[in-house]
């Protein structure tokens, strides 16, 4: 069973892949750049996935620590293709917010939080000083690693 659990999980992360790569080429086209990040996949200790649909008290937490998923993980990010986000949108409301905590081996962090209203979904980050909006969907990770330890936030922070 645990063969086929990873099979599962190898699966859905090709599947995810294919449609990344569909999604990127579909965006380059439309005057996109990829974010890259700031540091080494090997610089990567563990990445907190933390996700909530509507209200923030219900966030839920997952820490990816096998190195394949980080490996997985950065790499998938160092190709989202981003546009800047357009002067004219609305404050982002209700939906879903699914943020990325990248914690380094020298104990510094480095966030990227996806925020998902329905349409025009946007990517921000305070350490990268950015704001974005990106047709990838960031969210799959959390769906992707459901396998991972998941918990309340405040069972996380108690």
């Amino acid at each position: 069973i645990k063969i086929l659990m990873n099979m599962k999980k190898k699966i859905t992360l090709i599947f995810g892949l294919g449609i990344i790569i569909g999604l990127t080429v579909s965006f380059f086209l439309n005057g996109s750049t990829a974010i890259g990040l700031p540091f080494a996949g090997s610089e990567i200790e563990k990445i907190e996935m933390y996700h909530y649909e509507g209200v923030p008290a219900e966030e839920q937490c997952k820490i990816i620590t096998e190195q394949e998923d980080i490996d997985t993980l950065y790499k998938e990010f160092q190709n989202i293709k981003v546009r800047d986000k357009k002067k004219d949108t609305e404050p982002m409301t209700g939906g879903s917010v699914t943020r990325f905590v990248f914690v380094l081996s020298d104990g510094n962090e480095y966030d990227l939080d996806y925020y998902n209203p329905g349409s025009s979904p946007s990517l921000i980050s305070k350490a990268g000083n950015f704001e974005y909006q990106t047709s990838a969907n960031l969210e799959k990770y959390w769906i992707t690693f459901y396998g991972s330890k998941e918990y309340g936030l405040n069972e996380r922070n108690g």
